[in-house]
């Protein structure tokens, strides 16, 4: 006796992945842009630490004339509080001069990486960017020795401090965006990247 006929029916196949390659356009101009903008805020940085290691001799009636300014404005300030508050934004200022040169070499030589494409301009970008705030910490605690009820000498300390704060932050956020838009990474790369996306489809067939 022969053996019974049978029919097989395959329903067991494998799923495929295809991928579909998109090219994306690599921003060059918006890329220049970011790069400009970290170079004018490393020269402006680099201006500020420069321009403080020129000797400053201070006359022997400035703080009285700045208590005298103060008080006709409508401040109660006395000629000590003055003297105490510009030593106090002083006494860090070694210390300020150096790193503020230092974060300004490192924005200028970070945003002349990046506009020329060199990813390098991210990571010495970003380390110049964070000597910036750095710097404005340490503004923080001069002023936070500062014993005045003045309200215009605090401020104006504070003013300082909100300035450095916000380019430190400007200036730190700008080289990191590249690492965030497939446009600026394609420019960087200097040829368009691949976004692969992934679609599964169900082939079958019938034996």
């Amino acid at each position: 006796m022969s053996a019974p006929l049978s029919i097989k029916w395959d329903d067991d196949v494998e799923d495929s992945k295809v991928p579909i390659e998109i090219p994306i356009k690599p921003q060059n101009g918006l890329l220049k842009i970011i790069a400009l903008l970290i170079l004018v805020g490393g020269i402006l940085v680099f201006s500020i630490g420069a321009l403080a290691f020129m000797p400053q001799e201070v006359p022997p009636d400035f703080y009285e004339e700045q208590a005298n300014t103060m008080n006709t404005a409508g401040q109660n300030v006395t000629v000590e509080e003055v003297q105490q508050f510009f030593e106090a934004t002083e006494k860090y200022a070694d210390i300020q001069r150096v790193i503020e040169v230092l974060a300004g070499i490192g924005l200028i030589a970070g945003g002349a990486m990046l506009y020329f494409a060199n990813p390098k301009g991210i990571y010495v970008g970003t380390i110049g960017g964070s000597l910036v705030i750095i710097d404005a910490i340490i503004i923080t605690v001069g002023l936070s020795a500062v014993e005045t009820e003045s309200f215009v000498l605090v401020a104006s300390g504070y003013m300082l401090q909100g300035l450095m704060s916000t380019c430190g932050v400007f200036c730190t956020v700008l080289p990191l965006l590249p690492l965030f838009s497939s446009g600026l990474k394609a420019a960087l790369n200097n040829h368009p990247e691949l976004n692969l996306k992934t679609r599964e489809t169900n082939n079958s067939s019938e034996e």
